[in-house]
């Protein structure tokens, strides 16, 4: 058995913080501001990584 990824491995994508629920990325870390860039300010997880 496979797994099918959504996106290529050396992208990031926004996924929910397990610790806050609010939106942070997973990925390269090269796509942060793209991904980011599209999550309200008040949405985006200020966790420490």
């Amino acid at each position: 058995m496979h797994a099918t990824l959504s996106a290529p491995v050396d992208a990031c994508m926004p996924v929910e913080c397990t610790k806050c629920g609010k939106t942070t990325w997973r990925g390269c870390g090269k796509h942060i501001d793209s991904v980011m860039n599209a999550v309200p300010e008040e949405n985006r997880c200020t966790c420490p990584r």
